[in-house]
């Protein structure tokens, strides 16, 4: 992804853990800061999960739901990626990247 691209906010429409295996995936491409990301899904007020990703790294959290929308933020305010996959028939899946709303 083009580094113009990045951004600290993103959404996906749904998640589903119940009846698909479904992650989501949040990259650091920094070089020197670690990103601060919440991941929010449906109308939790409380983010449903915090990490502290390193320059470079990744993380590739698991929740045992099914609702939406889903919302990862950068909350330092360092640019990140995200994708949402969903496995489904054992050997299908569904991957997209997360839009990001103006």
């Amino acid at each position: 992804m083009p580094s113009e691209q990045l951004s600290t906010e993103y959404w996906f429409t749904w998640y589903d853990n119940l009846s698909m295996r479904t992650w989501v995936l949040v990259g650091n491409p920094s070089q020197t800061e670690t990103a601060e990301v919440d991941i929010y899904i449906g109308n939790m007020t409380s983010p449903q999960g915090h990490y502290s990703i390193p320059p470079g790294g990744r993380v590739t959290p698991k929740f045992a739901l099914m609702d939406g929308p889903v919302r990862v933020v950068s909350t330092n305010g360092v640019k990140v990626f995200t994708s949402e996959r969903s496995v489904y028939h054992v050997d299908s899946f569904n991957e997209v990247f997360g839009c990001v709303i103006p």
